[in-house]
């Protein structure tokens, strides 16, 4: 009877071990085999062009005989560096896929939900509590002054308003971001 009980449990827990297996989703990688394998073929092409180039560079004596050679190593150099570059745009391209898998999209779910959304990002000059249009804010200390809906300016406690001629005898330059 030992015997039967066994291969059951021996059954029960294969099927545990698959069940979970099927589970799990199948986390994406950021480079597959086949772009690891062009990544390394374009990356030993460009080294081995490199390596030739620069074993015949080295038999020759005169610069003008050295030239074709320093030609074909750039070559190498580009082609190493365009493999580089494509292995790299990939995996960012993943990652970015990766990214919007994890993250919620944000605008859609506030817009299901009829939700009041609030603006991120610079003030408009309506908002600004307390300026008025012709004023510009600075910190103290600061070397620049700028509009209250500046992207700079956003968010700051304790900066005074005035205007641009109190600004410039402060020795303060306008900023070069929102061009006051």
């Amino acid at each position: 009877m030992a015997e039967a009980v066994a291969p059951a449990r021996l059954r029960t827990r294969a099927h545990a071990i698959d069940a979970s297996r099927q589970a799990a989703p199948a986390r994406p990688l950021l480079w597959s085999a086949e772009d690891l394998l062009r990544w390394a073929i374009t990356t030993g092409l460009g080294g081995v062009v490199i390596a030739v180039a620069w074993y015949i560079a080295a038999g020759e004596a005169t610069f003008g005989q050295q030239v074709g050679p320093l030609d074909a190593a750039l070559a190498g150099l580009l082609l190493s560096g365009v493999g580089n570059l494509a292995w790299l745009l990939h995996g960012r391209r993943a990652l970015g896929e990766r990214r919007r898998l994890l993250l919620p999209n944000v605008s859609d779910d506030a817009a299901s939900a009829d939700q009041e959304t609030v603006p991120v990002g610079p003030l408009s000059r309506s908002e600004v509590a307390g300026t008025v249009p012709d004023e510009f804010l600075a910190g103290e200390g600061m070397e620049r002054f700028h509009r209250p809906e500046c992207a700079l300016a956003a968010g700051r406690t304790g900066w005074a308003s005035a205007t641009r001629e109190e600004h410039e005898d402060a020795g303060r330059r306008p900023c070069g971001v929102c061009r006051p």
